[in-house]
């Protein structure tokens, strides 16, 4: 069985790559959300262990953002073609109406938020939805921070159950949740 590279060693090799260090880890975190069955988790702590928390944080927000971007227009592009040969219009209807509420919404920004949830289905899902752009992107960019940021911070060597962690987390989360509410007559939620 071989050896767990020591962090100094890691940090060492990655710093060996410069910038594009970066961006290949930047890029295999986009790969990671949009390619379901791979561990974006795994992926996350071990950029909190290479990069420490700040940069990391960046980097996994940005992977996860940009990956949940791809799947939503994935999901529009190819989603309601696929539906449509199993699900009958009225339901299509159905569905736009339960994917436009503020319940689905919110459900999405919980789904994304909370680390190791599935928070990538539910963007392919609001793709096949007619659930306009202008309110997936900022739900999005907002949800992402909290995996991001959790991921990163378990990454270097911090706890759950740091209070510094647990008063960021909850302040991101209620923040997100009130927003979104705030916003409801903004973004037409039902």
């Amino acid at each position: 069985m071989g050896k767990v590279p020591s962090h100094e060693a890691l940090e060492a090799l990655i710093a060996s790559w410069g910038a594009w260090g970066f961006i290949l880890y930047t890029t295999i975190g986009i790969v990671c959300t949009i390619i379901l069955p791979l561990n974006y988790t795994i992926v996350g702590i071990a950029g909190g262990f290479v990069y420490g928390t700040v940069p990391a944080f960046i980097m996994l927000w940005i992977a996860r953002v940009l990956g949940n971007f791809i799947n939503f227009f994935l999901g529009r592009r190819y989603g309601r073609k696929i539906l449509r040969i199993f699900v009958a219009e009225e339901n299509m209807q159905k569905y736009d109406q339960l994917l436009g509420s503020e319940k689905a919404v919110l459900l999405y920004f919980v789904l994304c938020f909370i680390p190791s949830f599935p928070g990538d289905y539910g963007a392919y899902f609001l793709g096949f939805s007619k659930l306009r752009k202008c309110i997936f992107i900022p739900v999005t960019v907002m949800a992402n921070l909290g995996p991001s940021f959790s991921l990163a911070y378990i990454g270097s060597g911090n706890a759950f159950t740091d209070p510094l962690f647990l008063s960021i987390f909850s302040i991101l989360f209620i923040s997100g949740l009130l927003w979104i509410h705030a916003e409801k007559k903004k973004f037409h939620l039902r």
